[in-house]
C-alpha cells in the first residue's frame, strides 16, 4: 500500500497509535519546514560567515537523543484541537520572504568582501535591510506578528548592539486594507498572473516572467523550477 493508504488502515484497526502517528508527522513536517525558512537560513548563514559553525545537533551521533521538533516554538501553528496546521506554517513561512530576502540579498553580497572572520560592522547593510517596514494585506495579523517575532531573533543573533539601537532604528510591520493600498492590489495581481502563467503553461515560464519567485519561501532558478515540476510529477503519477 502507498502513504496515503497505510494511515487511513491503521485508523481503522488502531486509532489511537494512528492518531499519534499523524501528530508525530505534522510536527516533523512543521519543524522541517521552519528549518528551511528565510529566517533560519539567514542564521544558519550568518553563523558560517562568523565562526567555524558547530554541526547541529541533528546532523551528530547524538542525533538519537535530539528532536528538531523541539528546536522550535509550534505553539503558533495549532488549531482549535492542538494539531499542527502545516498549512499554517507553509503561509507564515511562505509571507515571511518579502522581510528577509533584501537581508539575505546583503549577506550574499558580503560575503563576497568578508575577511574572516567577520565583524558585527561587515553585516550593517544586513542588519539594515532587517529594520525596513513592510506592508501585508488585513487578515495576515497572525503572520505578521509570527514574522516581527523571526525578525526580532534574526536581529538577536546577527547583530550584537540589536538592543542599543532597536527602539529607534526598528520600522514596523504595517498591516493595510488592500482596497486602500495599490501597492498591495498590484501584488495580488502579480501572484493572479503567476497562477495563470504555471496553470497554462510551466514554472519555468512563470520564473522567466518576472525578476525573481519564491516558492515555498525560497526564491528559485529557472533550474529549479525544473526540479520542482519533475518532483511534483513523479509525486502524482
Amino acid at each position: 500500500m502507498n502513504a496515503k493508504e497505510f494511515p487511513a488502515r491503521l485508523h481503522k484497526a488502531q486509532k489511537d497509535v494512528a492518531e499519534r502517528l499523524e501528530r508525530d508527522s505534522r510536527k516533523f513536517v512543521a519543524a522541517r519546514m521552519l528549518w528551511d525558512s528565510p529566517s533560519e537560513r539567514l542564521k544558519f548563514m550568518h553563523r558560517v560567515l562568523t565562526s567555524f559553525p558547530e554541526l547541529p545537533p541533528w546532523m551528530t551521533p547524538e542525533v538519537k537523543k535530539y528532536s528538531l521538533e523541539a528546536h522550535f516554538d509550534l505553539a503558533d501553528f495549532q488549531d482549535n484541537k492542538s494539531r499542527i496546521n502545516v498549512n499554517c506554517v507553509s503561509v507564515l513561512v511562505s509571507k515571511s520572504g518579502s522581510v528577509f530576502f533584501p537581508a539575505l540579498d546583503e549577506l550574499d553580497e558580503a560575503a563576497k568582501s568578508i575577511q574572516w572572520p567577520a565583524t558585527a560592522w561587515d553585516f550593517w547593510a544586513v542588519s539594515r535591510a532587517l529594520t525596513q517596514s513592510h506592508a501585508f494585506d488585513d487578515g495576515n495579523k497572525k503572520a505578521v506578528t509570527w514574522i516581527d517575532g523571526q525578525r526580532s531573533d534574526v536581529l538577536s543573533k546577527t547583530d550584537p548592539y540589536f538592543q542599543l539601537w532597536l527602539s529607534s532604528t526598528m520600522k514596523p510591520l504595517e498591516v493595510v486594507e488592500s482596497t486602500e493600498s495599490i501597492f498591495v492590489q498590484a501584488a495580488d495581481i502579480a501572484a493572479g498572473i503567476v497562477s495563470a502563467i504555471w496553470d497554462q503553461q510551466t514554472l519555468v515560464h512563470a520564473v522567466r516572467a518576472f525578476e525573481y519567485l519564491t516558492y515555498n519561501g525560497k526564491r528559485i532558478s529557472e533550474s529549479d523550477a525544473v526540479a520542482i515540476t519533475a518532483r511534483l510529477d513523479r509525486s502524482q503519477s
